[in-house]
C-alpha cells in the first residue's frame, strides 16, 4: 500500500498538470468615471448586425448610434470585441442597446472590461453630463416624432434684427446730419 500511494500521487498529479488551462476574463475594478475618462468615445447604440469570427475570433457589431457621450463616432459603428465572454468579449445580441465604451478608431475595440454594458443609465449615476450628441436614429422609430409647427421663433427673431436694424439707421442719420452735437445722445 504504502508503494502504492506515491504512483497513485503522481499520476493524479500528471492528469491535473496536463489538463487544458480554462479560459476566464479577469477584470480590474474600475468606476464607471475612470472608464468614462480612459476611453475615446462612449456613446449608446443598437446591436443591428454581428459578424461572423473573424481567425483571431474577434466579431464586429454594426451599431445604430443614438447618442454621443464622448468622441467622434458615425451614425453607424463598427465595434469589435473578442468571440466569447471566457475571452472578455461582449455578447452583443441584435435589437439590443447598450452603452459602449471604446478605444482607438473605425472599428472601434471593445470588452467587457472597458465597462460595456446595457445599463443605459450608468453615466447618469456617475454624474457624467451628455449626450454631447443625440443622432435622430431610424432604430428609435418607434417613439413619436415631434414637429414643432411655431414659427413663433423665427419671426421674432426677424422682427428683432429689424428693429435694431432701424435704431441703427436713425441713430447714423441723426449723428451725420448734425443733429446730436459731438456724436452723444
Amino acid at each position: 500500500m504504502r508503494r502504492l500511494l506515491p504512483v497513485l500521487c503522481l499520476a493524479v498529479g500528471s492528469l491535473i498538470a496536463r489538463a487544458p488551462s480554462a479560459l476566464a476574463c479577469s477584470c480590474v475594478q474600475i468606476t464607471i468615471p475612470d472608464q468614462y475618462r480612459q476611453s475615446d468615445a462612449v456613446f449608446i447604440g443598437t446591436a443591428m448586425d454581428v459578424s461572423g469570427a473573424d481567425a483571431r475570433g474577434n466579431v464586429i457589431a454594426t451599431i445604430a448610434v443614438s447618442d454621443v457621450y464622448k468622441g467622434p463616432v458615425p451614425l453607424r459603428a463598427k465595434v469589435r470585441t473578442a468571440q466569447n465572454g471566457a475571452a472578455c468579449g461582449v455578447s452583443f445580441a441584435i435589437g439590443t442597446r447598450y452603452l459602449i465604451f471604446v478605444h482607438g478608431t473605425a472599428p472601434f475595440e471593445t470588452n467587457i472590461c472597458n465597462g460595456t454594458t446595457t445599463d443605459l443609465n450608468a453615466l447618469a449615476r456617475a454624474k457624467i453630463r451628455g449626450p454631447v450628441v443625440a443622432y435622430r436614429s431610424p432604430v428609435l422609430a418607434n417613439k413619436a416624432s415631434v414637429r414643432h409647427s411655431s414659427r413663433a421663433g423665427p419671426i421674432a427673431g426677424a422682427a428683432l434684427l429689424m428693429v435694431v436694424v432701424a435704431a441703427g439707421s436713425v441713430l447714423f442719420w441723426r449723428i451725420r446730419s448734425g443733429r446730436i452735437a459731438g456724436g452723444t445722445v
